[in-house]
């Protein structure tokens, strides 16, 4: 789950050809190669070839980090996505310790992490997810969900709906089980419908929520306060308007026990796949 991601450096520095592309890239786009070759020996003081310039720039387009239309270039979105997560994951272990996440067992094909705010576990859950349905290979494209309430949606709706459309920009179609019939889940699944993902409500126990990907399982275990106090928020309201965001914010950032639990395990993930598949 590593993200390969190269930096541009400042003008001032020593600098690869590499790197001045994706400066100048960064600033001016879309570009030709000729363009690019002109502002890198002009600006950049390389001396570098023209074949040296359109060398890079294969590179870097082979490395999924420039697109090309019309024999000009330009940073792939995808990729500037990808820095973006990965910076704010940064962003989060460097400057506020108090959103770091503490690994816990760790095996082969197990991870096991802990939390303590919501806030902090949907960003780290979309991150793994994300890592994951990018770089796996040869896996199945059917993904399923087993949640109780869409907390979530209301938390981080930016990056719920990103990820919806990454999901389904890398091919795979979710199926989400939902555990409570409350206006909060009736509005999330319309969105999540909106997406393509086929939805159901169908009573159970919410004490996890449950995703698979490929073969990837993710569950998330929280503590009987939070649970009491994500019921306590959302299964009483009668409309979606009636949620007090003051209560909704308290909740994202109210310290709590959180464990999300990682198996990358092929029997496993088809197991809980053909059960909730069952269901539609």
């Amino acid at each position: 789950m590593t993200l390969k991601i190269i930096l541009p450096s400042a003008k001032t520095e020593q600098v690869n050809v590499k790197d001045a592309v994706l400066g100048i890239l960064g600033e001016r786009f879309p570009l030709s190669i000729r363009d690019l070759f002109k502002i890198v020996n002009n600006e950049y003081n390389l001396k570098v070839t023209y074949q040296g310039v359109r060398k890079a720039v294969n590179y870097l387009e082979e490395a999924n980090v420039l697109v090309k239309h019309d024999l000009k270039y330009e940073i792939k979105k995808e990729w500037i996505q990808n820095c973006d997560t990965f910076i704010k994951r940064l962003q989060q272990n460097y400057f506020n310790p108090k959103a770091q996440v503490k690994q816990g067992i760790t095996a082969k094909n197990y991870k096991e992490f802990h939390l303590e705010t919501l806030f902090d576990l949907d960003n780290f859950w979309y991150s793994i997810i994300v890592d994951y349905i990018k770089t796996a290979d040869n896996v199945s494209k059917k993904a399923i969900a087993i949640t109780g309430h869409q907390w979530w949606m209301l938390i981080n709706l930016g990056s719920e709906t990103r990820l919806m459309q990454t999901i389904n920009e890398q091919g795979y179609k979710q199926y989400i089980l939902c555990a409570h019939q409350n206006p909060l889940n009736e509005w999330a699944l319309a969105i999540y419908k909106k997406f393509g993902f086929p939805t159901k409500i169908v009573k159970r126990q919410d004490t996890t929520d449950i995703n698979v990907y490929g073969n990837l399982v993710i569950e998330v275990f929280y503590s009987k306060e939070i649970l009491a106090d994500i019921g306590k928020c959302f299964q009483s309201i009668k409309a979606i308007k009636e949620i007090d965001t003051f209560t909704v914010h308290n909740l994202a950032h109210k310290k709590t026990e959180l464990t999300i639990k990682i198996f990358d395990d092929a029997a496993f993930a088809e197991s809980l796949r053909s059960s909730v598949l069952k269901e539609f």
